[in-house]
């Protein structure tokens, strides 16, 4: 099957899956209250999806490693840090907690800003190392989220409560407004990086021969960073942490792609990524009656894919 005729498959599933999940027990009388409620998470979902899959495809070419991805800086880890350490400074009652706006921008914001800089300290480098930059934002989410596990056990019980929603993804209750100002970031993000997608067919070489062949390296990784950055935060601020997700579709893409070109991986991730978020939330709430979230799913399927990949490349 040509790669053309994949990313049309994929496109006409998550239609399907787009439909099925908008379009029942619609009626005349309440159309307008269940597409205020499906459309948003649809669009949270897709988002979502977009966003950790272009980035981990982008973030796996300049580090040359198909197991890394964006999450092995341990953004998911500050970004647990980051609602635990609020609830236990301010409480459940301050506005950074309950207003889904602010606490948005809240996380989206400091998460953003410390990846930037780990970046621009790390890379300024006079031989900037990539495993050395990631191997320093292992550690650093190691200790986040072990600071994030202390303040959970010291914080009050009612307290505790108001955090546990956030510990998981989930895509019940999106805020409209959330929904579209990450759409607005990701078309930013989007815009920043679009001319340089060419050049990470040459990047995909390794570093000397990008080089040679007058590909400015240095700079693409570090817009590469930033670009992932801001992606995997807005991602995680929007509906939580999902670890093995960029992983899974960033390697299936590739596994499915004939070609080496970026942008038939990318959308292939973005697709793939995109379909499995939304057949998961359509089987959590169809099937399972919301009985378990769809971070469960995806982390036990990657999970065993991840287990998979190991497996494979010992026996290569």
């Amino acid at each position: 099957m040509k790669d053309k005729t994949k990313i049309i498959v994929l496109l006409v599933i998550l239609i399907a899956l787009c439909l099925a999940f908008i379009l029942p027990n619609l009626t005349a009388e309440n159309y307008r209250f269940f597409l205020s409620q499906r459309v948003p998470k649809v669009a949270a979902i897709i988002l979502t999806g977009f966003a950790i899959a272009f980035s981990s495809v982008l973030f796996q070419t300049v580090t040359n490693n198909r197991i890394l991805t964006p999450a092995t800086l341990g953004l998911d880890a500050l970004y647990l840090l980051i609602q635990t350490a609020t609830v236990f400074a301010l409480g459940s009652a301050s506005i950074l907690v309950i207003s889904k706006n602010v606490n948005f921008l809240f996380s989206a914001a400091i998460m953003i800003f410390l990846s930037i800089v780990l970046f621009r300290v790390m890379l300024n480098r006079n031989n900037p190392n990539l495993i050395y930059l990631i191997l320093v934002g292992t550690i650093f989410g190691q200790l986040f989220r072990t600071l994030a596990y202390f303040l959970l056990m010291i914080i009050s019980p009612s307290e505790f409560t108001s955090l546990q929603n956030k510990m998981f993804a989930s895509f019940s209750n999106i805020n409209t407004n959330i929904v579209w100002l990450a759409a607005g970031i990701f078309a930013v993000v989007l815009i920043y990086i679009f001319r340089d997608l060419k050049k990470f067919d040459v990047m995909a070489l390794g570093r000397d021969h990008a080089v040679s062949l007058g590909i400015e390296h240095e700079k693409i990784v570090r817009k590469t960073f930033i670009v992932s950055a801001v992606l995997v935060s807005a991602a995680t601020a929007l509906v939580g942490p999902i670890a093995f997700l960029g992983l899974m579709v960033s390697n299936v893409a590739r596994q499915m792609a004939r070609t080496h070109r970026h942008a038939v991986i990318i959308a292939l991730s973005v697709l793939s990524s995109a379909v499995f978020l939304l057949g998961g939330q359509l089987f959590i709430e169809r099937v399972l009656s919301f009985d378990t979230t769809v971070t469960v799913v995806v982390n036990f399927v990657g999970g065993l894919y991840f287990i998979w990949l190991l497996l494979r490349e010992t026996k290569i």
